[in-house]
C-alpha cells in the first residue's frame, strides 16, 4: 500500500516513519527537512494537490498540527490555518481526483471537556485548538474512507521535541521543582502502542471516528508523574501537587479528558494496553534513547 505520512518531522510522524509496516512510506515536512522527507506546505492547495497528484497514495496519514494551546487562542487565523485548511486541501484533492483513498486524520483528547472517561459522541470543544481539531474531524469525514483518531501520547521524543513524560523524567532525575495538576486527567498512550494500533487499523481498514488511548479509567497528571517515578526508581521529594486552579495558564484547558477505548478495543479484538504498560516499555527502550 503506497502511504504518504504528512508532518513526517513531528512527534508521532517520527514514531510511524521508523515502524517497519511503513518503511516505504513517503513523509512530507513544511520545515525540518531530513534527506528522507518531501519539502510540502499544506496550508497550500495547489502546491498538495499537485504533490500528491504525482504519487496518486491509497493511504494518507495527516498528523500536522498546531498543538500550542496558548498559541492557537491568540492567533486564531494561523490555529485555522494549519489545523483545517491543510485537511481541506487533502479532503479536496481525495474528493476531485482519488476517492478511494484513505484517510486516516489524527484528532485530540482536548475536544472532551466535563466528566470522563468521554465516548467518541461527547464532544465537547472548549477552546480555539479543540476548535480547529473538531472541525478538521468533520472534514475528514466528507472522504468515503476515512479513519480520525482522538489520542494524547508519550513517550521518548527522538530528539524532535520533549513530551510530557520526558519533561517529568528530566525534572525528577535533575531534582528539580516540578508543578504537576492532581485534578487534570486523561488517558495517555505510549508512542510505540500508538503506532501499532494505527497499524493495526490499516490493515484491517477500520473506518469511522474512535478514541485511541489506555484501558482502563485514566489518570491525573500527578499520578502519572508518581508512576513514572515509581517505575524509574527516581524521587519525588521535589514534585508539587497542585490544582491547576492555581496554575497561571492563559487559556483554558479541559480538567477531564479520559476517554472510553471500548469501541476501538471491539473494533481491533483485543485490549488497549495500560498507562502502567507504556510507562514500562518507556523504562525498557530507557538505554536505547
Amino acid at each position: 500500500m503506497k502511504t504518504v505520512i504528512m508532518g513526517a518531522s513531528g512527534l508521532l510522524g517520527n514514531y510511524l516513519m521508523q515502524h517497519p509496516f511503513f518503511k516505504n512510506a513517503i513523509g512530507t515536512a513544511c520545515s525540518k527537512l531530513n534527506t528522507q522527507l518531501n519539502r510540502l506546505d499544506l496550508t497550500l492547495q495547489d502546491d498538495t494537490e499537485k504533490f500528491l497528484s504525482q504519487l496518486y497514495p491509497e493511504h494518507i496519514i495527516h498528523t500536522v498540527a498546531l498543538t500550542d494551546v496558548d498559541f492557537c487562542e491568540e492567533n486564531v487565523t494561523k490555529a485555522y490555518l494549519v489545523n483545517v485548511e491543510t485537511t481541506k486541501n487533502i479532503v479536496s484533492w481525495i474528493r476531485r481526483f482519488s476517492p478511494t483513498t484513505k484517510l486516516t486524520y489524527i484528532s485530540t483528547d482536548h475536544i472532551y471537556n466535563g466528566k470522563g472517561p468521554h465516548r467518541e459522541k461527547d464532544a465537547s470543544p472548549s477552546n480555539v485548538y479543540s476548535l480547529t481539531k473538531l472541525y478538521s474531524e468533520d472534514i475528514a469525514s466528507q472522504v468515503d474512507r476515512y479513519l480520525v483518531l482522538r489520542v494524547n501520547f508519550f513517550g521518548y521524543g527522538i530528539n524532535v521535541k520533549d513530551t510530557l513524560s520526558d519533561w517529568i523524567i528530566k525534572g525528577l532525575r535533575q531534582e528539580k521543582r516540578i508543578h504537576l495538576f492532581r485534578d487534570v486527567l486523561f488517558s495517555p498512550l505510549h508512542l510505540e502502542h500508538v503506532v501499532d494500533s494505527i497499524v493495526e487499523c490499516t490493515i484491517q481498514d477500520i473506518k469511522g471516528v474512535y478514541n485511541l488511548g489506555s484501558s482502563g479509567e485514566g489518570i491525573s497528571k500527578a499520578e502519572f508523574a508518581k508512576l513514572i517515578a515509581e517505575v524509574f526508581n527516581l524521587s519525588c521529594e521535589n514534585m508539587e501537587i497542585i490544582s491547576v486552579a492555581d496554575s497561571k495558564l492563559k487559556t483554558y484547558r479541559p480538567r477531564d479528558m479520559r476517554m472510553s477505548v471500548g469501541a476501538l478495543e471491539s473494533a481491533l479484538g483485543h485490549r488497549m494496553p495500560t498507562i502502567r504498560e507504556g510507562v514500562e516499555l518507556m523504562h525498557k527502550k530507557m538505554e536505547v534513547f
